[in-house]
């Protein structure tokens, strides 16, 4: 065989396995989708509280708050009843939101024998918190191939020069981008929310 022959052959061949390293990946791949997954289970349940797209919507009467704890451990612990729109009064035990007075009523969502805060520092925490589960799912998607690749090379590399992989890999990075992108503005809205409420 030829100098050029030998060339084109070596080309030609897919590069060796590496299963220690493949091995490294999928489980980054595993992790990474296991996060996303919980935090999309978490944070959109929780969404749909805060924006009161479910659960019974109503009021919280304080009743008395007491400090609980010290330094970056202390923490406000305020008791009283939950007061549905439709009138039911519902004991569910003390809540810890921040500093409040006697008498403050606060707007909350009653689901299961629990509240969810409601407004738009809330919706922004969990958006927040549902755009990074997103670019989490997007990078294990993309890391995915890479994996295969070092795990099964001929497939692997019949997977990265298909059109439809091409086409979907863009995607997914997009997506991947948009939503650091939505997490970080959320993220923001969070801040400046909360800093205004918490000295206004």
């Amino acid at each position: 065989m030829s100098a050029p022959q030998q060339h084109r052959s070596h080309i030609g061949k897919p590069p060796p396995r590496n299963p220690g390293l493949a091995s490294f990946v999928l489980l980054l791949v595993l992790l990474l989708g296991g996060g996303a997954a919980a935090g999309g289970w978490w944070g959109g349940d929780n969404l749909a509280y805060a924006a009161r797209l479910t659960g019974t919507p109503g009021l919280y009467l304080v009743d008395h708050c007491e400090p609980h704890g010290t330094g970056r451990q202390r923490r406000i612990v305020c008791h009283g009843v939950f007061q549905a729109d439709d009138g039911r009064r519902l004991s569910v035990g003390s809540i810890s939101t921040g500093d409040h007075w006697a008498g403050d009523r606060l707007p909350m969502q009653y689901h299961g024998g629990q509240l969810n805060q409601v407004g738009v520092a809330p919706i922004a925490g969990w958006v927040f918190l549902l755009g990074f589960a997103v670019a989490a799912l997007s990078g294990a998607l993309q890391l995915l191939p890479v994996g295969v690749e070092l795990a099964a090379p001929a497939a692997g590399r019949r997977l990265r020069q298909a059109a439809w992989a091409a086409r979907g890999r863009k995607v997914v990075a997009g997506v991947g981008t948009g939503a650091i992108g939505v997490a970080l503005a959320a993220g923001v809205v969070f801040l400046v929310v909360s800093l205004a409420a918490k000295w206004s």
